[in-house]
């Protein structure tokens, strides 16, 4: 039958009903409408509706005498017409303005009863609320049992007939309203008949948004239901066309609220909101509405209280599965509950299988149909995808041993995403001809470590997180990096060796992004992975990032053989081979190129170890110079190449592009955007005027600290902004809003232009709980457009401040031809070129430059330290160990590039190297050989143990005008060392230097330099000295001899008694003062000048008797080489000088030994001989008398 939507007019009796029952009743062939316009409080009969319409009108309060009861239905269970009880606002007479009463709040406070086996459709309804409303229904409800119809809790505002006298029935300014109407059912309900909970909200604004949008009809169940046994059906609208004004929502405030089955079904914009109450439901979750409208219905939390829902399967398997065919989501509450909007978590019990979405899933977007963000936990049986996208993204899947995940559910497979992947050994996810995308959650610290199998299969990274697969998985398929860090922890973690590990999207699918970060790790006992490598190909990741390695900070890890990397690049762009710590990350196969048009740099980051173990074919090709654009670049740590063409063609970069910024006070650990808060203005400045780019109303908490109002101005460095990468960047606090802990932030002045934001630009961090003490730098390409979205991304790695390079040959055996520019950018760090084989012969025959930079904060000045640790000759006499071939030296006039040679075994120079600053030897040897020379070199320094060794040079004697100093050996062979030119400033300075940067310290340290060969002291016609010796503090003399001397000297013999010594003094070589040991022979020239100084006397002053032992040789010429006399006094005579002896009064030098022993001795004068006689006589006298 057809009831009237309109209000009617009030009934003309107004007699007050008291103790009478009444029923209305009607024919089947006509309709019978009962209005109310006041709360019929007296009366205390039942009211028995067995067909037609009773309605209610009025604003608040009880509506009954509680006395009595409400029935429903047709006695004789012959009528089929609907019967309807109506509660509606008041009205003024018969017009349709409604009395304003913005919440409404009204109690039926009578039990319900509805007839068994009743073939009628029961509504009970409320309608034409102008705004909120509430209506309790406190006492029990009986929807009956039996009938082939049903119960319906029903609200309607309007009709959806376009036509309809009644669509705008009552005053559009009343009716309409973002409103909320609440059935709060706190009475029992109890009875198996179905309920229907159905809307039809179709009031509409004036000029005001699409009918129905906002409003909202809520059924609240806070009973004890558990006498209940039937089907509640979330909405009733099963049309083609999502119609919002038909959504409908039941909330649930008790563990029984369901009942005893719990069966809850579905239609088009039907939402269960379970409130902040944990649930456990063992029945099934139905959608029967129209397909392709799944995503409309749904189970949410919607509250304030973060909540876990587990669905218990049972011991249900195959086709008496547990059925979940609506998605799940955090949810809002409504307005009238607080809008809260706590995370839902999900538990899977039971061996049996529960399904999600079994054929109701998302259809192609991936958090449409489930979207909630809290865990999910499958801890017993199995839980399926029933179609596509039927998980959620956002949630972290944590598997169970014995307990299975699996996208494929009765043979067919489907495509999923889930936000993370967590799982003990036992547990198990199967993917067979399945998809399966993992990071939707964008966190960190997942790790499965159980097993993932399956054959035909897709597995994709997404999102910018990182996931761990530890466990040894048996997947075949496509696998691929999108987006964030996919970390292998065994060499079984990426399946099937046959799987192509993808970065940045696989080939001619086109599902890569443009602008991400895309990281392969390699972790646990991932040392041997065979499983090749593809990034970019055909759609890449070009204005991104990628970083292949590993981020453990000990251990070696790496590709074996089959493991190749191909790089598909055709613009330029840098990839990242890392290694942090004291780790070791190893290419056992090789590293091409493979687009025609393929151009891929690789730079070297993380203080650890890369190995190449093979011949490489990537990177420009290129030529040295200033730019930093070769195609190897070492950044950070130690490249160490194991075959010839290891380096590919490049040019090799040792030191990387750097720009320094000021400090910021912290730096992000995750998204500062969530889907609760914050957004981003491009042109905003975060106070609401224009700028370079702000966040709005973001977390005022980054890496645990809580930003204040004290706080502003501080720096942040934001770097994880994965889905906007181009909002990454350096922000300073603008404004923060205690009340609600939220903060706004804008780009720095020094880092929002494009000429600031440049590839290299560190920064460090100074506090925070996880970032204190780190530093980034920005690893993408310099920005040409702020703020642009795909191609301009801005990502940050993790910087080594000072960080040490290296760049190391592992074989003997090797010819290296690559040119390598060292570039003063890595601060304090070393700068190291070498070898680390023990045996055999390697060489490197590029030259190696020191390239000019114009980068603040660079002097263009560096040691380059070269490390060997063999000795082992080659086929040419001479060169051992690590040769270079090539020159090194200096771009640009006035930088300086020194040597420092290290370890144990020989480096050996074939060509002449131009450096202009300091030759080291620390340790083994630094070898010339044929034409090997270091003409350029303006100080040679060799430490105790080193030696510098120009034996097997062709160019003969070696002339050198520089300071030669330090405690090792200097080995000519059959020629001369030269010491200086006329008029040149070369000087023989045994002892090391105080400052080793500092030439004027050149020798100031104790020591013996020894020459295994010859040396000559290069005359000078206005005199200069070409050999100093250093006295020590104490201690200074060989030996001392001094009652000998006296007693020689008073009885006139001492020249010959000195001359009977000589041989003796010739072994004393104990002094605390620098000596020269030449084994062959020693020239010294008239103008080459040897000083022995003792600092004026304020070192070691000699005393009677001391004899200096100042230089061994095997033979000595002296060119006219002028002692000073054979008896004299300090400072310069002739071409000696020697120690003070002004505080020390009457005593000489004797040098008669000098010129044949390189001795002298200290004797006194004759007044100061007479003294000393008569002590000695004194002494011996008194002995005499004493015996």
């Amino acid at each position: 039958m057809a009831m009237p939507e309109a209000p009617a007019t009030p009934s003309s009796s107004s007699t007050p009903m008291r103790a009478a029952s009444w029923a209305l009743a009607t024919s089947s062939s006509s309709d019978g409408n009962l209005r109310f316009y006041t709360p019929p409080h007296e009366w205390t009969g039942d009211l028995d509706i067995q067909d037609g319409f009773v309605g209610f009108q009025m604003n608040n309060g009880a509506i009954f005498n509680p006395t009595g009861k409400i029935y429903f239905g047709d006695p004789t269970l012959t009528q089929t017409s609907a019967v309807q009880m109506r509660i509606e606002n008041r009205y003024y007479g018969n017009n349709n303005i409604g009395i304003d009463s913005p919440n409404m709040d009204l109690t039926v406070n009578r039990d319900i009863v509805v007839r068994d086996n009743i073939r009628q459709t029961v509504s009970i309804a409320a309608g034409y609320l102008p705004t909120s409303g509430t209506i309790h229904f406190t006492n029990e409800i009986n929807v009956g049992n039996g009938s082939s119809s049903y119960v319906r809790f029903y609200y309607e505002d309007g009709t959806n007939t376009a036509t309809s006298t009644y669509r705008y029935q009552l005053d559009p300014d009343l009716v309409g309203h973002v409103q909320e109407t609440v059935f709060d059912i706190s009475g029992n309900i109890i009875g198996s008949n179905s309920i229907v909970i159905d809307a039809n909200n179709y009031g509409v604004y004036p000029d005001g948004p699409p009918v129905g949008a906002g409003a909202l009809f809520i059924v609240l169940l806070r009973g004890d239901n558990s006498g209940y046994s039937g089907l509640i059906s979330i909405g009733n609208d099963s049309g083609a066309t999502y119609n919002p004004g038909r959504n409908s929502i039941l909330r649930i405030d008790s563990a029984t609220a369901l009942g005893t089955n719990g069966a809850v079904g579905f239609r088009n914009g039907g939402t269960l909101q379970i409130a902040g109450n944990s649930q456990t439901f063992t029945g099934n979750f139905l959608y029967t509405g129209k397909s392709g409208l799944e995503t409309t219905a749904g189970i949410e939390n919607a509250s304030d209280t973060a909540v876990t829902i587990t669905f218990d399967s049972g011991t249900k398997m195959g086709p008496s599965y547990q059925d979940v065919g609506v998605g799940l989501r955090n949810g809002v509450a409504p307005g009238l509950f607080g809008g809260g909007s706590a995370s839902l978590s999900v538990v899977k019990i039971g061996v049996g299988d529960t399904v999600f979405g079994a054929s109701t899933g998302g259809g192609g977007v991936a958090d449409s149909f489930s979207s909630y963000t809290g865990d999910t936990l499958v801890q017993e049986g199995t839980l399926f995808a029933g179609s596509n996208n039927s998980f959620s993204p956002y949630s972290r899947f944590i598997v169970s041993n014995g307990a299975t995940l699996s996208p494929n559910w009765n043979g067919v497979g489907f495509d999923v995403t889930i936000g993370s992947l967590v799982g003990v050994a036992g547990s198990a996810v199967d993917i067979d001809q399945s998809t399966l995308s993992i990071g939707g959650d964008g966190t960190s610290g997942a790790d499965f470590a159980g097993v993932i199998s399956g054959l035909d299969t897709f597995f994709y990274k997404v999102g910018g997180g990182t996931q761990t697969l530890s466990g040894v998985n048996t997947f075949t398929g496509y696998l691929s990096v999108i987006q964030g860090a996919l970390i292998g922890g065994n060499d079984s973690a990426f399946g099937d060796s046959s799987n192509v590990i993808s970065l940045g999207g696989l080939p001619d699918l086109s599902n890569g992004l443009l602008d991400a970060k895309v990281e392969l790790l390699l972790a646990g006992t991932a040392s041997a992975v065979v499983n090749p490598v593809s990034m970019n190909n055909s759609d890449g990741n070009d204005e991104g990032i990628t970083v292949i390695g590993t981020r453990e900070t000990s251990g070696t890890y790496g590709f074996a053989t089959g493991g190749t990397v191909d790089l598909y690049q055709d613009v330029s762009t840098n990839v990242f081979f890392e290694a942090d710590g004291a780790s070791t990350f190893k290419f056992g196969d090789a590293v091409r190129d493979a687009g025609s048009f393929a151009m891929s740099n690789v730079v070297k980051i993380g203080a650890g170890t890369v190995e190449l173990h093979v011949g490489n074919n990537y990177g420009l090709i290129g030529n040295a110079g200033a730019a930093i654009d070769g195609g190897t670049v070492i950044r950070h740590g130690t490249l160490s190449v194991f075959d010839d063409n290891a380096l590919s063609y490049s040019v090799v970069e040792m030191g990387d592009t750097r720009y320094d910024l000021s400090s910021a006070y912290l730096a992000t650990t995750g998204s500062l955007i969530s889907k609760a808060n914050g957004s981003y203005d491009v042109a905003g400045d975060g106070a609401g005027g224009a700028g370079k780019g702000a966040f709005l109303n973001v977390n005022a908490l980054v890496d645990g600290v809580a930003i204040t109002a004290a706080d502003l101005g501080k720096r942040i460095l934001v770097k994880d902004e994965s889905t906007n990468p181009e909002y990454n960047g350096v922000y300073q606090v603008v404004s923060v809003d205690a009340t609600c802990g939220q903060m706004n932030l804008v780009r720095v002045s020094d880092f929002d232009e494009t000429t600031e934001m440049r590839y290299g630009t560190s920064i460090a961090v100074t506090n925070g709980t996880t970032q204190a003490g780190l530093q980034y730098f920005q690893a993408s390409s310099d920005v040409a457009s702020v703020n642009t979205a795909t191609t301009d991304p801005v990502h940050w790695l993790q910087d080594v401040p000072n960080a040490n390079v290296a760049l190391l040959a592992a074989n003997g055996g090797m010819n290296i031809f690559n040119d390598i520019d060292v570039n003063d950018t890595n601060g304090s760090g070393s700068t190291i070129l070498g070898g680390t084989f023990t045996s055999g012969t390697s060489y490197l025959n590029g030259n190696v430059t020191l390239q000019h930079s114009t980068l603040l904060g660079v002097d263009n000045v560096r040691e380059l330290t070269l490390v060997s640790s063999s000795d082992e000759d080659a086929v040419v006499a001479g060169e051992k160990g690590l040769v270079f071939s090539g020159v090194i030296s200096e771009a640009q006039a006035g930088d300086t590039l020194s040597v420092n040679k290290q370890g144990a075994g020989t480096v050996t120079f074939t060509n002449d190297n131009t450096y202009t600053g300091k030759t080291t030897v620390t340790e083994g040897t630094l070898a010339l050989a044929g034409a090997g020379a270091v003409s350029g070199t303006s100080w040679i320094e060799v430490n105790n143990g080193a030696a510098f060794d120009f034996s097997n040079s062709t160019a003969g004697d070696i002339t050198f005008d520089g300071p030669i100093s330090g405690s090792g050996t200097v080995v000519t062979g059959a020629d001369s060392l030269i010491v200086g030119t006329n008029g040149g400033l070369g000087v023989l300075s045994p002892g090391m230097s105080s400052a080793p940067a500092n030439s004027s310290t050149a020798g100031d340290g104790i020591g013996l330099l020894t020459v295994n060969g010859n040396v000559v002291l290069t005359g000078d016609s206005s005199g200069v000295d070409r050999l100093t010796l250093q006295m020590g503090a104490t201690n200074g003399a060989d030996y001392n001899d001094s009652s000998n001397f006296v007693a020689h000297l008073g009885a006139g013999d001492f020249s010959s008694y000195l001359s009977s010594k000589a041989d003796f003094f010739d072994t004393q070589t104990g002094g605390n003062y620098d000596h020269l040991v030449v084994t062959g022979s020693f020239t010294m020239n008239s103008g080459a000048h040897i000083t022995f100084t003792n600092k004026g006397g304020l070192d070691y002053q000699p005393v009677v008797g001391d004899v200096f032992n100042m230089i061994d040789w095997s033979s000595v010429t002296a060119n006219g080489f002028n002692v000073g006399g054979a008896f004299r006094t300090s400072g310069l005579l002739g071409d000696l000088a020697l120690p003070d002896l002004s505080l020390s009064s009457g005593l000489l030098y004797d040098t008669s030994l000098f010129t044949t022993y390189g001795i002298v001795v200290v004797v006194p004068e004759p007044g100061r001989l007479l003294l000393l006689l008569f002590g000695l006589t004194t002494l011996f006298c008194g002995r005499r008398r004493r015996r």
